[in-house]
């Protein structure tokens, strides 16, 4: 179980945090965590044992209890390899109670944000996709992403979808984190060289969507849309695996690996779908709230420092 944000501001979109209400459904994740850090308000914590994403039904008695006026939906699916054999919790994770937070939204004109993939594209050709360029997800967990932004779209609610790729955070599971471990012991690294796409700090995602919030408050009319969010720059896992031992060591990190084996995607996962291009652009996002997040290098030594200096 992830996590779920809730932002209540007083006044609908007033000038200041110092009234908001926030819920963060969940405990530890890298996204809500990161939302807790820049949102200047002390959160609520409510697990998974009072609103499981399993269960929309109890999510949906929270909103109706907390009365918020802005619902941020932080809840990840990180398991990717496991979406084919988790058919069901996969779809209530991404989809069904997503979906159902929508609708309430919708009926109690507040405003929901989401977080997508960009799973929901084919991965073809070497270009950066727009935010309204061709869907064509050929993998379960990218049709899944696909019906949540379709039912988000349809359901009337005031709402920002942000697409990003590859989260990291100072806490949590991610990439780094399983290098920095892996990294720890000796022998040899294999990290894919065949998708392309873009790390992107949870931290930079969090401080930007509150940016947003802040821009927005005043405005007659929300503008409602599909944003892409991703580090500014593109690389492979295998170049990425290779700057995280790189900068790790150069930060004192007790690291025995020095060397990253190149390995195609279907040498790891025979039976996998590969998304081979997952470059974004964040043209909409810039030109919109003139957001542009950092480098994905310098952005990855920051959370570097952080998590060195944490343990």
């Amino acid at each position: 179980m992830k996590h779920l944000v809730i932002l209540m501001i007083d006044n609908r979109f007033s000038r200041t945090y110092t009234k908001a209400m926030i819920v963060i459904l969940g405990k530890k994740g890298k996204l809500a965590t990161s939302f807790c850090r820049h949102i200047k308000v002390k959160p609520t914590f409510l697990g998974k044992d009072i609103a499981p994403f399993e269960s929309p039904a109890k999510v949906i008695e929270q909103l109706n209890a907390l009365k918020p006026t802005v619902v941020i939906n932080c809840a990840q699916y990180s398991e990717v390899e496991k979406a084919d054999s988790e058919k069901e919790k996969c779809q209530y994770m991404i989809h069904t109670t997503p979906a159902q937070m929508a609708k309430w939204c919708a009926q109690n004109d507040s405003l929901f944000i989401h977080f997508s993939s960009p799973l929901v594209f084919d991965g073809s050709g070497s270009d950066f996709r727009s935010e309204n360029d061709k869907q064509n997800p050929l993998s379960f967990l990218g049709q899944t992403y696909q019906q949540a932004e379709q039912a988000i779209l349809k359901s009337g609610a005031k709402h920002f979808i942000f697409r990003t790729h590859w989260l990291y955070a100072s806490v949590g599971c991610h990439f780094i984190k399983k290098v920095l471990d892996q990294g720890k012991l000796e022998g040899q690294l294999k990290a894919i060289n065949d998708e392309i796409g873009s790390p992107t700090s949870c931290d930079d995602v969090a401080k930007s969507v509150v940016k947003i919030l802040e821009k927005i408050q005043g405005l007659p009319e929300i503008p409602s849309g599909v944003y892409h969010m991703t580090g500014f720059g593109e690389t492979n896992q295998h170049e990425w695996c290779e700057e995280i031992l790189s900068q790790g060591t150069s930060l004192g990190f007790p690291l025995q690996v020095r060397q990253v084996k190149a390995v195609k995607f279907k040498d790891l996962y025979p039976s996998g779908t590969q998304l081979s291009n997952g470059r974004l652009s964040n043209q909409k996002i810039l030109k919109a709230f003139g957001i542009q997040l950092p480098d994905w290098k310098s952005a990855m030594l920051k959370t570097l420092q952080e998590m060195k200096k944490n343990h």
